[in-house]
């Protein structure tokens, strides 16, 4: 016995498959560069970013920037400086990257930072 496939079949096959692409494509998103990662050029920063140089194996962030202007992973902080940046969130000292220390001294969230001088 043959077995057929009906127009139902199809279409949920076809749904599965797109769905499944969706899917792919979204999370290949989120492996994209976000605020704190390393680099050597702004270009590595993705959109809207550039390379903070001066903190060694750079930073990726932005500036200026305003409470809740920054992505989902970063809070903006201020420096006391003219210039505000975005800054990679963290909890109870953890997400920083190597080199980096979750600090808590400069503004209501904790974030990823090179250690204050002493």
């Amino acid at each position: 016995m043959t077995r057929r496939c009906t127009p139902l079949l199809a279409c949920t096959s076809r749904l599965v498959r797109w769905l499944v692409g969706c899917v792919v494509l979204l999370s290949c998103g989120a492996c994209g560069p976000t605020i704190g990662d390393a680099c050597e050029t702004s270009s590595e920063c993705g959109t809207g970013a550039i390379c903070d140089e001066a903190t060694e194996g750079g930073y990726c962030t932005m500036t200026p920037c305003r409470p809740g202007e920054c992505p989902a992973e970063a809070v903006c902080v201020d420096f006391g400086t003219e210039r505000t940046w975005c800054m990679r969130r963290c909890d109870d000292g953890q997400g920083c990257r190597e080199g980096l220390t979750c600090r808590d001294d400069i503004g209501e969230v904790p974030f990823c930072g090179i250690s204050p001088p002493s």
